[in-house]
């Protein structure tokens, strides 16, 4: 019986072995990047907050004054 277990099996070529180490050469390098890419990412996300809320600020500020300015002329 093992002998048929053992020709249902294709042996193991080293161009499997190559990709394999491939394989995992290309996660250990993407589990060692990852930690430099966090400060990028955080920057990256804080920047785009900032001027979004920047964005929020200056259209409020110019409702405001187009408020103002509607007003200003209902009274002259």
């Amino acid at each position: 019986m093992d002998a048929g277990n053992d020709n249902s099996r294709s042996p193991v070529s080293s161009l499997d072995l190559l990709m394999e180490l491939q394989r995992t050469e290309r996660i250990s390098l993407l589990m060692r990047a990852s930690p430099l890419c966090w400060p990028q990412l955080l920057i990256a996300v804080g920047s785009v907050l900032y001027f979004y809320f920047e964005l929020q600020g200056l259209r409020s500020e110019y409702a405001r004054a187009q408020l103002n300015e509607v007003n200003c002329d209902r009274r002259g």
